[in-house]
């Protein structure tokens, strides 16, 4: 799951989602607990990124976006990766 706040009204969100697969996505009103239409999910390879568009405005406000995905798990630092946090 992730989250998001919106602070101006928007017709889409935009996520990085290079080699990634996603599915059952749907986006919650935190507010609300009410599940807002997502009319179109748009994978662009080009630009590396999913565009998860809605049939109107997207009112400000924080909001759950879930979805599944699958992909692999690299050392690249591209798409879905790992890395090593020392302090």
């Amino acid at each position: 799951m992730l989250f998001a706040q919106v602070f101006e009204p928007v017709f889409e969100i935009v996520l990085n989602s290079l080699e990634l697969e996603l599915d059952n996505v749907r986006l919650i009103d935190d507010k609300t607990g009410q599940e807002i239409a997502i009319s179109e999910v748009v994978l662009n390879a080009e630009s590396e990124r999913v565009e998860f568009k809605f049939p109107s405005l997207l009112q400000p406000g924080q909001y759950s976006l879930q979805l599944t995905f699958k992909g692999a798990v690299t050392d690249k630092l591209k798409g879905l990766y790992y890395s090593k946090y020392l302090e």
